[in-house]
């Protein structure tokens, strides 16, 4: 069978959390920097790439494709979990949600970790069924990558979530039905 992988990569530090906050210059360089590194170790020649629908994912994605000379589509299923109006402390907030996987936040259009795992889960399965040979890079962010990464091993969860860098870059390496997952940056 074979070896499919699956760049799983969390977007450079940017401006803010509001869909359409850029990357700061600083994050941008970092993450020019990452995929430098990425493919001096990394074949990921013909990855289809995918990214969130938030600008900062966009413009994460959008250096990859310009080292690899390809284009790259957006799919909202890699969209950050939409907190609504949140107001207090944003972590204590997501760690309410992950110790009760079905409690949404309350303002309207707010969600639920379970309905983040479910969307984020149904890419991978989409991916796995894909019967290609094509590699992936997803291009995400912080709770969407720990809910990617948690499809594969079950220990990623809040704690996790919150020692991601911006950038971040983790591989899953599927072969004949087995996984590997490895954090390949920083």
């Amino acid at each position: 069978m074979h070896e499919k992988k699956i760049f799983i990569i969390r977007h450079g530090e940017a401006e803010g959390n509001d869909y359409d906050c850029p990357l700061k210059s600083e994050g941008r360089k970092k993450v020019e920097d990452m995929v430098v590194s990425l493919l001096q170790k990394e074949d990921m020649k013909e990855s289809q790439i995918i990214s969130s629908r938030y600008l900062r994912a966009i413009q994460t994605a959008h250096i990859f494709s310009q080292h690899l000379n390809s284009d790259f589509c957006t799919d909202s299923r890699l969209n950050e979990i939409n907190v609504g109006n949140i107001q207090g402390n944003f972590k204590e907030e997501i760690r309410k949600r992950f110790e009760c996987v079905n409690l949404k936040f309350e303002d309207e259009g707010g969600e639920s970790i379970h309905q983040v795992m479910e969307r984020t889960h149904q890419v991978m399965r989409d991916i796995m069924n894909e019967n290609n040979k094509k590699n992936y890079i997803l291009v995400t962010h912080r709770i969407t990558t720990i809910l990617l990464l948690h499809y594969f091993d079950k220990h990623f969860g809040f704690d996790q979530a919150w020692v991601l860098t911006s950038p971040d870059a983790y591989l899953v390496t599927m072969s004949d039905g087995n996984f590997k997952v490895n954090h390949i940056h920083p």
